[in-house]
């Protein structure tokens, strides 16, 4: 066996004498200069140590990959959007007439059924009107009905020729009847005619006889200038009075009415001229000296107001027969209507369904019904207050069926159509709860939200829906924009691009180089996935991802 050498500065074998203190000095000065020369004999030996170390552990080591095999499958491509929870109904309602609040059956919160009346005015006579138009209709539509029996057509018959004949009859006398007070008037009118120009002879020659110059006569001769003008427009209104031979006819009674009228202010003037003329005889007994004068001015007087009764009562009479006419007419009118009644026709039938549909139609002016099933959310109404017709009275959201309403970008509206399905969670119930929906509706128009342009879709519930959801809560959609079945569909990571082509890395086994395989893709997936339309098939190794 060898000895070991140990490598020993070579002056440790000196013999430094005594000088001991000295000698311990010079050697540790030696040994410091001879590492100091040999340090980077250490270091140099040091690195070729860890590099050698390195090449022997890891030498030429292999990459590792990330592989999937292709497979056919569902590729599904989705939008991500957010949107706000909104009633799929909201109205405001409000009368479309005016009146005064007769009830309100409901408060703000309340559940209302479809059709339920939520408010009304006061209505009992609309109330009233659709009532008897609904009878109306019913007899109508039974007496259409009552025809087809021959025994009683036949007794309905003879009552309609009654009604008929009863009402020429009424018509007829009603005629006479009415020809008679004319008759009566115009008789009337002549005689006070006559009694008016012998009372204004006599007027006129007492004034002249007994007041021409005193405080009396400019009285008398006012009223004398009143009868005349008078007189003068009972002429132009009926120029036949005084004329021999006139009949009365009907054509004549417009005239002869404003001409009895005039003729009453006529009678009323120049007996307040006679009155006149008594009262003062009776203060001032010596006023007509002459009695013959005096028992003129009385007689002339009594004259006047008999034939102003007469003309009065003439008017009077002409009016009451009238009304009595009017009267007795419209009874045989109504008798009639009834008889015909009997006979309607489809026509009549659709007449009175009409009349029925117009009184109905007046009715629902005055009530606030609930349009569909849903909750009151405004009620601005108290019992007694007077409403106007353009003021909102109720606000009415749906009770159950809401809707999301979501602003899409236009990159993504183009992908998304009416019908698609969306699965959506809501921030108030956490992402593990999941909804279903489906897009009901896209606005055509654009609307620009933060400067960015927009499209807004509406999307409902599908299936029952928890009576927790309230309107603007947010949700988070997912649409399914389109699916493809049975596709081949590999990671979009795994795609290289170079040089305008997409290309896929192909495994083909252990020490083999990867296959570089130009593809052409489809469409885009959820997850990252992307169809491939041609250029793989179904169970090749794809690499994902090398780790170099």
């Amino acid at each position: 066996m060898n000895p070991v050498r140990c490598l020993v500065p070579p002056w440790r074998d000196l013999d430094l004498g005594g000088a001991t203190s000295n000698g311990m000095n010079v050697a540790n000065i030696l040994t410091k200069k001879w590492y100091k020369k040999r340090k980077w004999w250490f270091i140099g030996a040091g690195v070729l140590a860890v590099i050698a170390l390195y090449m022997f552990y890891s030498g030429d080591k292999a990459p590792t990959y990330e592989m999937i095999t292709t497979q056919k499958g569902d590729l599904v491509q989705e939008v991500s959007v957010t949107g706000k929870i909104r009633p799929a109904q909201a109205v405001d309602l409000q009368f479309e007439s005016s009146g005064r609040i007769s009830f309100v059956n409901y408060k703000v919160g309340d559940k209302v059924n479809t059709g339920a009346t939520i408010v009304s005015l006061e209505n009992m006579e609309l109330q009233a009107a659709v009532t008897s138009a609904k009878a109306d209709l019913e007899k109508t539509k039974r007496n259409f009905e009552s025809l087809n029996d021959s025994s009683i057509s036949s007794s309905l018959r003879v009552e309609l020729e009654n009604a008929k004949a009863s009402l020429d009859q009424i018509i007829r006398k009603a005629d006479g009847d009415l020809a008679s007070k004319y008759n009566s008037a115009f008789n009337a009118l002549n005689e006070a005619m006559t009694q008016i120009d012998s009372s204004s002879a006599t007027l006129e020659y007492i004034r002249k006889t007994h007041l021409e110059g005193k405080s009396l006569d400019d009285y008398i001769k006012q009223l004398q200038v009143k009868t005349s003008d008078d007189i003068k427009s009972v002429k132009v209104l009926f120029p036949s009075i005084g004329k021999p031979g006139v009949t009365i006819m009907p054509v004549l009674y417009g005239q002869l009415d404003p001409a009895l009228k005039e003729m009453l202010n006529a009678l009323q003037s120049i007996r307040t001229a006679f009155t006149f003329l008594q009262n003062e005889m009776e203060s001032n007994y010596s006023i007509i000296s002459s009695a013959t004068d005096r028992t003129s001015v009385n007689t002339e007087a009594a004259a006047i107001s008999s034939d102003l009764s007469a003309v009065s009562s003439a008017i009077q009479g002409i009016l009451d027969q009238r009304i009595s006419n009017d009267k007795n007419i419209s009874d045989a009118d109504a008798k009639l209507a009834t008889a015909k009644a009997s006979f309607p026709t489809s026509e009549d039938i659709l007449q009175k369904e009409s009349a029925l549909l117009s009184a109905q139609s007046q009715l629902r002016k005055t009530i606030i019904v609930a349009p569909f099933a849903g909750i009151v959310g405004k009620i601005d109404a108290e019992r007694g207050e007077t409403i106007s017709s353009t003021k909102v009275i109720v606000s009415f959201i749906s009770a159950a069926n809401y809707q999301i309403e979501a602003n899409i970008t236009e990159v993504d509206i183009s992908k998304i159509k009416v019908g698609d399905t969306a699965t959506l969670t809501l921030d108030a119930y956490g992402s593990q709860t999941k909804f279903n929906a489906c897009v009901s509706s896209i606005d055509t128009s654009a609307t620009v939200v933060e400067g960015v342009t927009t499209y807004i879709t509406v999307f409902d519930f599908e299936g029952e829906v928890d009576r927790g959801i309230r309107p603007n809560m947010t949700a988070n959609l997912d649409v399914q924009t389109a699916k493809k079945e049975l596709v081949i569909s590999i990671p979009q990571r795994a795609v290289i691009s170079r040089n305008g082509d997409k290309i896929v890395r192909i495994y083909k086994g252990a020490n083999i180089t990867l296959e570089e395989r130009v593809v052409q893709l489809g469409m885009s997936g959820k997850d990252g996935y992307i169809e491939i339309i041609s250029g793989l098939s179904e169970g090749e190794s794809i690499i994902t991802f090398i780790n170099e």
